[in-house]
């Protein structure tokens, strides 16, 4: 017979997401040209995904009866940047609205800020490849930070960045499917840069906000 095991009082429970793979249609993501380009395997597209964006409020009606106590959730740079430098204020009144909603029920919620989907201008320029990356990543940070860091207190950054650039640079199945060493090794270099720069970012926000 088994023997039973108390979990520690503070543990939380819940469930992640990433926005490309839920919310559906955004047509201005590196993932859209791969869907459109008929690169998915069986032919998946990420332009319907879950309905999330519109569905939202039902969804954290579920995560409520599920009692979810939290929640990671990443937020779409294509929506919010979808030009470089010109930020959509509606997207991040829609993120706004989800994570207040998120904090009513309970769930506490805990945001990625790059899972695996960037906006076309920045793969266009390279991606993560290209230097410019780096400054490109923290002015994003800075900007949803400074937007929604009164409802969030945890940030990640880069959600597995070797699984990315693995399927990016490496195997090839992920958007730009540009198998290449040098590619890989570049990503590398500025994901790291921009994690460490986007770091401090949030960090001297907070204090500066007093979060």
């Amino acid at each position: 017979m088994l023997k039973g095991y108390k979990l520690p009082a503070d543990l939380l429970f819940g469930t992640a997401t990433a926005s490309l793979q839920i919310e559906g249609g955004d047509a201005n993501n590196n993932w859209y040209r791969f869907c459109e380009a008929g690169k998915t395997k069986d032919g998946t597209h990420c332009i319907v995904a879950a309905d999330h964006w519109n569905r939202y409020q039902e969804d954290i009606r579920l995560m409520k009866e599920l009692n979810q106590q939290l929640y990671r959730m990443s937020i779409e740079w294509s929506r919010i940047e979808p030009v470089e430098g010109s930020f959509n204020e509606e997207a991040l009144t829609h993120y706004r609205s989800e994570l207040e909603l998120l904090l009513k029920n309970g769930i506490h919620p805990l945001v990625t800020l790059h899972h695996f989907s960037h906006p076309l201008w920045f793969e266009d320029m390279g991606g993560w490849e290209d230097p410019r990356s780096v400054k490109c990543f923290v002015r994003y940070t800075e900007k949803v930070v400074c937007s929604l860091g009164d409802l969030v207190a945890e940030w990640v950054t880069i959600n597995e960045p070797n699984v990315y650039l693995e399927g990016a640079y490496s195997a090839g199945n992920f958007p730009p499917h540009k198998p290449s060493l040098k590619a890989y090794f570049c990503g590398l270099k500025n994901m790291a840069l921009a994690h460490i720069e986007a770091y401090k970012t949030i960090h001297r926000i907070r204090k500066e906000q007093e979060y």
